[in-house]
């Protein structure tokens, strides 16, 4: 068996006996045995010297393969700038989730110390009106009964707010959970 080159060489070699023996019987097997084997070579895909094949056109085959391994590596380059591009905004898009995350929770907490806060005063005062303390002495009946209907109409609307809030809270989860 014949590697590529050889069968190239071997090629050229019997076409050059078929053009020098001229017409006859043996010039046409020649041509036929180099045709056999210019075929199978271009299955293999031939990338040596061919005998009789000048240097220009080796160098433009050669100029050929570099321009299409140039032009192979500028489509990948656009691909990994590309990539990278991609990545960078999926990075971003990340950390300001993140942020935004961080920023709901930290408004929760906040408001759910503000409602705890309000929510152990209330209690606090509910314990002294029932202790029946008199306070700092100036507390009047009329006036406690103000601070217990201000004190009910504050848990109402604490009631109204954690409610609000709550849903809120919700819906912002559940868009964030979309969106991932």
């Amino acid at each position: 068996m014949l590697d590529e080159r050889e069968a190239a060489a071997l090629a050229a070699l019997l076409q050059e006996l078929a053009v020098r023996v001229g017409d006859d019987r043996l010039s046409a097997d020649a041509r036929r045995m180099a045709e056999a084997l210019h075929e199978r070579l271009a299955g293999v895909g031939c990338s040596g010297v061919t005998p009789g094949e000048y240097a220009e056109a080796r160098q433009d085959r050669a100029s050929g393969r570099d321009q299409a391994a140039e032009q192979r590596d500028d489509a990948a380059h656009r691909r990994d700038e590309a990539a990278e591009q991609r990545d960078g905004a999926a990075a971003e898009r990340a950390r300001e989730t993140h942020r935004g995350q961080e920023a709901a929770d930290a408004a929760d907490r906040a408001f759910h110390d503000v409602l705890w806060e309000a929510e152990q005063r209330d209690h606090a005062v509910d314990q002294r009106d029932h202790a029946g303390e008199p306070g700092d002495g100036r507390d009047s009946a009329a006036e406690r009964q103000e601070w217990r209907d201000a004190r009910e109409h504050g848990r109402k609307d604490r009631t109204v707010l954690r409610e609000h809030w709550e849903g809120a809270v919700h819906r912002q989860r559940a868009a964030a959970q979309a969106d991932e």
